[in-house]
């Protein structure tokens, strides 16, 4: 079962992988994912089943002294009805950014969804002496500006990022 302990400072979390391998990863204090801005975009278009794009801003800080290089991402967005996607990728943006104390790495995405949705993830990677790491990333909500009354039926939360 997924859950989290503290040894001294460290918080160590598990989780089971998308093959139902367990991973085990470190949260170190000083390294932090923050939202920066979140922006709706009515420009970006993703069907008729995912109307709503948003586009996100995230700094990842490592004010820790450790040396950290970041491989990939989980994020998981849920429905007002509980309907969870899973989305999970290599790299960020296209990126293994590595970042040394003091360092940030600033980037930009998007989702695109059905309807309102409450996102929240992580990043996963390494640190200089191959611990696992995890950062996660702080939950959000994405509010489309108006849903029209002729789509009641739950929304989908299916996204792009």
């Amino acid at each position: 079962m997924p859950g989290k302990e503290v040894r001294g400072r460290l918080t160590v979390v598990e989780k089971k992988d998308t093959l139902g391998a367990m991973i085990r990863g470190i949260e170190l204090p000083g390294l932090r994912a923050t939202l920066d801005h979140l922006d709706y975009s009515p420009f970006l278009w993703g069907g008729p089943h995912k109307r709503h794009a948003f586009v996100y801003y995230i700094t990842i800080a490592n004010d820790s002294p450790h040396t950290v290089t970041l491989q990939g991402r989980k994020w998981v967005l849920t429905s007002p009805l509980g309907k969870k996607t899973v989305i999970e990728g290599d790299g960020i943006v296209g990126e293994r950014p590595r970042l040394r104390p003091g360092d940030r790495f600033h980037y930009h995405s998007y989702h695109l969804v059905g309807g309102r949705a409450w996102v929240e993830g992580s990043y996963f990677g390494i640190d200089e002496s191959g611990r696992w790491i995890v950062v996660r990333i702080p939950g959000f909500a994405l509010e489309p500006p108006l849903i029209e009354p002729s789509n009641a039926k739950e929304e989908s939360a299916e996204a792009e990022g």
